[in-house]
């Protein structure tokens, strides 16, 4: 019966063995962080499904949740969903909403994992400002003297 030997392996080829296996083996790795990451991140109970809005007196709570909504949809790098609660557009949330008339001192706050709630105050007219007595282009100004809307 014949003895079997094994022949070594040259020492370049056991190192690039062993680089090749780390490589696939970080891949792997990175892969399944990332797959993780978008799943986790899409989890319902992670993910903002509904706007609660308080405030004001004639503007309607209706618009200002259309415009929070508009500003959840879509993705950050298209990788990261905007109604994520940890990572959500607050600033963006904050900039859609300031272009409403009559709106000012806008807080957001998450009430939990799903839940995003809107408080905001509206400016009251206490006068009307025209600068001659038959200009059209008027403004309401508040108490402090302050321009927030033209006047229809």
């Amino acid at each position: 019966m014949k003895k079997v030997r094994f022949k070594r392996l040259d020492p370049n080829v056991v190192v690039l063995l062993k680089q090749v296996f780390l490589g696939f083996l970080a891949i792997g790795g990175v892969s399944l962080l990332l797959v993780g990451i978008w799943h986790g991140t899409r989890a319902e109970a992670l993910t903002i499904s509904s706007v609660l809005v308080s405030g004001g007196e004639t503007i309607s709570h209706v618009e200002i949740e259309e415009r929070v909504k508009t500003e959840l949809e879509g993705e950050f790098a298209g990788f990261i969903p905007h109604a994520f609660s940890w990572f959500y557009p607050k600033k963006d949330i904050i900039t859609s909403l300031k272009e409403v008339d009559r709106i000012h001192n806008i807080s957001i706050d998450r009430v939990d994992g799903k839940k995003l709630k809107v408080t905001f105050d509206e400016y009251v007219p206490h006068a009307l400002w025209c600068n001659q007595v038959d200009d059209k282009n008027c403004s309401f100004i508040d108490s402090k003297g302050y321009s927030f809307s033209k006047a229809p």
